[in-house]
């Protein structure tokens, strides 16, 4: 489901390369190197992103070209290329697209799990509890509906939903097609932090293990 609207084209269709600028930290972990492109089975850190954080992955993973802050994603496309499984960091923004008048913007939510079940554009699954790197906080499934006959959005290339502005004036954008699951937590240093775990299919049960093994992995730097 998501992406930049662009997002979506890769998710997205976006942007410059990777604007990401990270360092390496101890333990034998790899900084996340400022070019896009395949990544070595191994641990990385990335302290372009804030808060930085590190997290190990295994074969066929790679950064991709279309990279803007304030997110950070990695996917891993499966063997045939019919697929993908995408993950994506997200710094909240301070302004999101009302979700009454997308045209618009508003202030950012302060709970964000209820933005997305209230959003009238969306469907969301129950929230659970979860864990990311010794943070609690909740997971849910999210899925476009309810798009009225004819809807088409410039912003997130037809049908996707426009969630919050990006730079350059690319969108963050909840799309019609594919699997969504979106991690909210709150408390890393003091931040909030959202992961999204998405692909161009549906069939989550392919896409959530692949994710599974790198987030089990991922640890918070001085958190």
């Amino acid at each position: 489901m998501h992406r930049v609207a662009t997002a979506h084209t890769l998710r997205l269709g976006l942007l410059v390369a990777c604007l990401l600028a990270v360092c390496a930290c101890g333990g034998g972990a790899k900084p996340l190197s400022e070019e896009y492109g395949s990544l070595s089975p191994g641990t990385y850190v990335a302290d372009g992103f804030q808060p930085a954080l590190s997290f190990e992955v295994g074969e066929g993973w790679e950064v991709p070209e279309l990279q803007q802050k304030p997110y950070l994603e990695i996917l891993r496309e499966y063997r045939g290329g019919d697929h993908f499984v995408a993950i994506s960091f997200n710094n909240p923004p301070p302004r999101v697209s009302d979700p009454t008048n997308p045209d618009e913007l508003m202030p950012a939510p302060k709970d964000w799990v209820s933005w997305y079940q209230e959003h009238p554009r969306l469907e969301t699954s129950e929230p659970q509890p979860t864990n990311v790197g010794g943070v609690q906080g909740r997971r849910f499934d999210t899925a476009v509906s309810d798009l009225p006959q004819g809807y088409y959005s410039e912003d997130c290339l037809g049908t996707g939903v426009p969630l919050w502005p990006l730079l350059r004036g690319h969108h963050w954008c909840a799309e019609l097609e594919g699997f969504d699951r979106t991690i909210v937590l709150d408390g890393v240093e003091g931040e909030t932090v959202i992961i999204d775990v998405w692909s161009d299919t549906g069939a989550s049960e392919k896409v959530l293990p692949e994710a599974k093994k790198v987030l089990d992995t991922v640890e918070w730097e001085d958190a």
